[in-house]
């Protein structure tokens, strides 16, 4: 687009790779600014509500941030039998921190971001992702380098929960594993979670038999 086409600020431009971007329309911007470690964006878009996006790629959506955060956090603590300390690397927005929190087990819960302007945005901004999580008493937040506070301290944690971006499962695979992969890698690795809770309960409940007279249509 022109610089001075009028629609240009209207459009968000998500890199998703080489060969594919998405538009999301853009209702409303929120907060548009930096901090001394990356762009933060929070804006409404037409399709997925609201969105934080940090150096122009959106980390979450309120549309569907559930699956992914559920899909993240449960796993791992519905593995241990008994967790009662957590730590979360990264979590900005505090929904990981929410599903940890949702674990009657759990006494502490550690999460550490390395950008604290980030997390007072989206406590401001995202009420529905934190959900008051951060004011949780058995929350605590520092506000380091994840690696750093745990090489330097002497706590001991029952479960991890780390936040890998789909790059950094892409250059792991390429480092560990010797022959190339046909179906894995970073991307492959968002989608893990096929089919989720909601889209399953929704398919059970349809009593719609296509037909030919009587056929499905989309726009």
């Amino acid at each position: 687009m022109k610089d001075s086409d009028p629609d240009k600020h209207r459009w968000f431009s998500d890199y998703i790779s080489p060969d594919l971007t998405m538009l999301h329309s853009i209702k409303e911007r929120i907060y548009s600014g930096r901090s001394k470690f990356q762009s933060i964006d929070i804006v409404n878009t037409g399709s997925f509500g609201i969105c934080l996006i940090l150096d122009g790629k959106i980390q979450s959506s309120e549309a569907d941030e559930f699956i992914y955060h559920e899909a993240l956090v449960h796993p791992a603590m519905i593995t241990h039998p008994q967790p009662e300390r957590v730590f979360i690397a990264g979590g900005g927005e505090g929904a990981t921190l929410r599903e940890v929190l949702a674990h009657k087990t759990v006494k502490r819960a550690v999460m550490v971001d390395i950008d604290e302007e980030v997390v007072s945005l989206c406590r401001r901004f995202l009420p529905s992702w934190h959900q008051n999580a951060f004011d949780d008493p058995r929350a605590e937040l520092h506000f380091v380098d994840a690696r750093e506070y745990l090489d330097e301290s002497s706590d001991k944690f029952d479960v991890i929960i780390i936040d890998l971006a789909d790059e950094e499962i892409d250059t792991r695979i390429s480092t560990r594993i010797s022959k190339k992969l046909k179906s894995y890698d970073g991307l492959t690795h968002q989608a893990m979670f096929t089919t989720p809770k909601h889209i399953r309960r929704q398919l059970a409940a349809s009593k719609r038999i296509i037909t030919d007279k009587q056929p499905i249509s989309a726009y």
